[in-house]
């Protein structure tokens, strides 16, 4: 048995659609939130070149908190871009934070360091 931390849905035709790791998992009011899915969201907004999204722990619970990076020259709202998303999770997004960023920082190789994110996140502010 090979144990990745990687979560999945099999649909009625045998597909494996992979949602996210396990440890990437954000626990918001008792509901599990992927953080892909909330990213795919607001990638596909007007004017939103990246997205990342972490849970910040707060009484026993978490509250998302998502860093956007706005394409140039674009003029981003954080609450008229929490309502575009709305249709598009299957949750309530009002705990949802936003950030505008001027870049997410990166790891060595390349990938979205959450990990800096969400320090920054817990601290209350913008990396």
């Amino acid at each position: 048995m090979l144990v990745t931390g990687d979560l999945g849905a099999l649909d009625e035709d045998g597909y494996l659609t992979m949602r996210g790791r396990r440890s990437e998992l954000v626990r918001v009011n008792g509901v599990d939130w992927f953080p892909r899915d909330v990213e795919e969201a607001l990638g596909v907004q007007p004017g939103v070149d990246q997205a990342a999204l972490v849970g910040v722990t707060s009484r026993g619970d978490e509250l998302p908190v998502a860093f956007v990076v706005a394409a140039r020259d674009a003029n981003m709202d954080g609450a008229a871009l929490k309502s575009a998303i709305v249709p598009l999770l299957p949750f309530d997004v009002s705990p949802l934070t936003i950030h505008f960023v001027e870049s997410l920082p990166l790891t060595p190789t390349g990938k979205i360091a959450k990990a800096e994110l969400k320090a920054a996140a817990a601290r209350g502010a913008a990396v």
